[in-house]
C-alpha cells in the first residue's frame, strides 16, 4: 500500500492536504519566531511645546509595557518622533545617538516610563535642526525594540522590530504666523 505522501493527490484531497501542510508550517513558524507583545502609551495624551528663539523642546513620558513571555531590549538610542500629515506618519525629529549609552532591559510583564525630551534647534550648529513641521498636531514615537526568538542565541543578534506608540497631542505654546 502507498504511504500518504507518495500517492497523487486527488481532487477530494488536496484541500485537506493543503490545510495539513499549512498548520505545519505556521506550527514551525510559531515556534521558531517568538513576536513581542509591547504597549507603547504617551502620558498624557496632550503635551506642550516650549519654544524659544534657539528652538523647541518637548517632555514626553513613554510607558512601555512588555506583555510578552520574552525579555525585550530598547536600543540606547531615543525613539524617532512621527507626525501624522495628511493621513501619512512622517519623521520631523531624530535624536543623535550615543553608542555608550547601555539599552535598557525590560524582562517578561514589566512596565517602566521612559522619558524622551524632543530638542530641536533654529541652527544646526546647536543641534538637530527644527523640522518646519513640529508644531500643534497628532504624533507618536517609533521605538526599536530587540528581543530573542529560538534563532537567536548567544553568537546570534537578537531579531528587532519597530514599534509605534499610541497617537498623542503636541500644542505648541506660540503659533507660528502663516
Amino acid at each position: 500500500m502507498p504511504s500518504l505522501l507518495s500517492r497523487p493527490l486527488s481532487a477530494k484531497s488536496w484541500p485537506i492536504s493543503a490545510a495539513f501542510a499549512f498548520l505545519l508550517v505556521a506550527v514551525d513558524c510559531h515556534q521558531s519566531l517568538s513576536i513581542p507583545v509591547i504597549d507603547i502609551r504617551v502620558t498624557p495624551d496632550t503635551i506642550r511645546m516650549n519654544r524659544k528663539s534657539a528652538g523647541i523642546s518637548v517632555e514626553i513620558n513613554s510607558v512601555i509595557s512588555n506583555r510578552g513571555p520574552e525579555d525585550i531590549y530598547l536600543p540606547p538610542c531615543n525613539p524617532e518622533l512621527q507626525r501624522q500629515i495628511d493621513g501619512r506618519w512622517l519623521k520631523v525629529w531624530e535624536s543623535a545617538c550615543v553608542p555608550e549609552s547601555q539599552p535598557r532591559f525590560l524582562k517578561a510583564g514589566e512596565s517602566s516610563v521612559v522619558p524622551v525630551t524632543v530638542l530641536a534647534y533654529a541652527s544646526e550648529t546647536e543641534g538637530p535642526l527644527l523640522d518646519p513641521r513640529l508644531t500643534t498636531g497628532t504624533y507618536r514615537l517609533l521605538w526599536s525594540v530587540a528581543y530573542k526568538t529560538s534563532q537567536t542565541g548567544p553568537t546570534k543578534a537578537l531579531a528587532e522590530s519597530r514599534i509605534s506608540s499610541t497617537p498623542f497631542t503636541i500644542k505648541d505654546t506660540v503659533p507660528i504666523a502663516r
